[in-house]
């Protein structure tokens, strides 16, 4: 069963083509040293070597192969294990070759929530350095992992859009303790920083979301685990609005998410974001997947359980 929250660590071996690499002085913002995560920085690691699997099981995809199948789209959607080194390293290195092809392309993350956006266009403008930044959109060794690093370096770099996609935390709890209803008597500066999905998930995503809950599920009682599915689709409604209107705006996104988020994104019912975008954009968007997903085999062959649940799949031992 794929959990519904990752913790960090340490990556794993085998899968990922070799050992981690130390790990970089922190400071504690999170940030390492600039010249680690600028563009073209080489930390040794070819992520374009590892092995990537099609969604429908029809065999494996070069790294160039997918480059070309994922361009074009208007939405791709990039299923993460948080935390996960190489994983992310892998996330990163697909951003910067998806960005060589697409100069409108916008990066577009989970971690980074809406009442920081002023941040995040500071900083891309050059307004501010990178530790004003980090302190002033709370970035810490946990939610700022370096492959975000290199992905938002790589955005300023090129003056992409870096979108700040979640809905503020503050929201999220408010959801899951007091509903949707409560929401609605806040003022219009406050709910700009969240969208109230239509309708709860359904279908597949509710099913697995309701698994992940396990334990919780079985002592907390259906208003528990109802409460903790509105906190979910709010966080799916927002980022999915906000991921809609960068392209609305022209721009095609890379979003980055963690992979519960997009696992059986091309499935109907399958990803509570993709039914929320396609509400908002039309059924004729163009939504491409990729996720990332632990497993503790050699990752050569596609999992039976991993058929459809994205347009790609890369496999990275599990952390430790």
């Amino acid at each position: 069963m794929k959990k519904l929250m990752m913790v960090s660590g340490v990556c794993g071996l085998g899968l990922v083509m070799g050992a981690c690499s130390s790990a970089a002085t922190r400071n504690a913002n999170g940030l390492v040293d600039e010249a680690l995560v600028a563009p073209g920085a080489d930390d040794g690691f070819d992520a374009r070597a590892m092995t990537i699997h099609r969604g429908d099981a029809s065999g494996v995809a070069a790294f160039d192969e997918v480059v070309g199948a994922l361009s074009g789209a208007d939405v791709v959607l990039v299923g993460e294990v948080h935390g996960h080194e190489r994983g992310l390293d892998f996330i990163a290195t697909l951003f910067d070759a998806l960005a060589d092809r697409d100069p409108e392309l916008a990066l577009s993350m989970e971690f980074i929530e809406r009442d920081h956006q002023h941040v995040m266009d500071d900083y891309v403008g050059g307004l501010i350095d990178r530790e004003t930044m980090a302190k002033e959109s709370l970035r810490n060794p946990g939610n700022f992992p370096v492959g975000h690093q290199r992905m938002v370096e790589r955005a300023k770099a090129d003056g992409r859009a870096v979108v700040a996609a979640n809905a503020a935390r503050v929201y999220v709890k408010m959801a899951r303790t007091e509903g949707y209803e409560a929401m609605s008597g806040l003022t219009e500066a406050q709910r700009a920083l969240f969208d109230v999905p239509g309708a709860l998930p359904e279908g597949g995503y509710a099913d697995r979301f309701m698994e992940a809950m396990g334990a919780m599920a079985l002592h907390g009682g259906d208003e528990m685990v109802k409460s903790f599915l509105r906190s979910q689709a709010l966080w799916d409604s927002t980022m999915a609005a906000s991921v809609a209107r960068q392209v609305e705006q022209g721009s095609s996104v890379y979003h980055v998410v963690g992979h519960f988020h997009v696992d059986f994104a091309p499935e109907a019912g399958g990803s509570a974001m993709v039914g929320y975008l396609r509400e908002r954009l039309g059924d004729d968007v163009t939504i491409k997947s990729i996720v990332v997903h632990q497993h503790e085999g050699d990752g050569l062959s596609l999992m039976g359980e991993d058929v459809g649940v994205a347009d790609f799949v890369v496999y990275v031992d599990p952390i430790e």
